[in-house]
């Protein structure tokens, strides 16, 4: 269904690229780590049949601005931005963290608000899931590996250690793991989850299934935000082997209200 979509293409906020399809309520897809634009939702673009999806890039990936830094709330302001009079919000890990915080920036246009194994860990720490986590990617941080695909593997390797990435990685997670040098990690995000909470739009938890990361996180964000929960079983962090699952569900809840 994707090639029945035409993707028109512009400048957004801060001069990022914005890629639009279909036709419908504004569904604002917001990327994670590695892909970006429409490549990191391809396994979704079958809801352009009912929505106007609209894809940012963020900063620092191709087609948008070079930036020094990969920063959550730099993106929450562009994201902000872009919802406009009205439109739904999605965010996968990284993105995920921007999404929340650009609902709580807009709360009166945003008309719901998913996201998808949320990289957040500080709205759950003191879980020893969590701390664990968080101590072995500090360790990787502060001594990382040269090579940015080495990286790239060490940090998948906390994130989804069941992951099979392709050897020689692709040029997109090459330069995601150059940039992770000078990443603003997820866990430095604070989510003013009390404010979240008394939005009045519905909210989705969506997890992998996978990683218990992410499963600790996802329960806190659904019982903090009295939200709608849902887990793809054994799909892990990239999603791609529970697509269809995951834009059955998307389609459900955006249809909902």
């Amino acid at each position: 269904m994707t090639n029945s979509y035409a993707i028109e293409e512009s400048k957004g906020p801060g001069g990022i690229k914005v890629e639009e399809l279909g036709s419908g309520e504004r569904v604002i897809l917001v990327h994670g780590g590695g892909q970006a634009g429409v490549d990191a939702w391809k396994s979704q673009l079958s809801l352009a049949a009912r929505f106007r999806l609209v894809i940012p890039t963020r900063l620092g990936y191709p087609g948008s601005p070079v930036t020094a830094r990969e920063n959550f709330d730099d993106d929450a302001g562009q994201i902000a931005e872009l919802v406009g009079v009205g439109a739904h919000l999605i965010g996968h890990s990284y993105g995920a963290v921007g999404a929340m915080l650009a609902a709580c920036l807009r709360p009166a246009a945003v008309r719901s608000l998913t996201v998808i194994d949320a990289a957040c860990s500080a709205v759950a720490r003191g879980h020893e899931v969590i701390d664990a986590y968080e101590r072995h990617m500090q360790q990787i941080v502060q001594n990382p590996p040269d090579n940015p695909g080495a990286f790239v593997r060490a940090v998948f390797g906390v994130l989804d250690p069941q992951a099979k990435l392709p050897d020689p990685l692709p040029p997109n997670l090459l330069a995601f793991g150059a940039r992770l040098r000078t990443l603003r990690w997820p866990w430095e995000a604070t989510i003013p989850l009390d404010l979240l909470a008394a939005t009045p739009f519905p909210k989705l938890i969506v997890s992998g299934g996978r990683n218990p990361l992410y499963e600790v996180i996802s329960d806190v964000l659904q019982q903090r935000l009295a939200a709608q929960r849902f887990v793809l079983i054994d799909a892990g962090h990239q999603l791609e082997s529970a697509a269809n699952a995951l834009s059955d569900r998307l389609e459900k809840f955006l249809t909902a209200g």
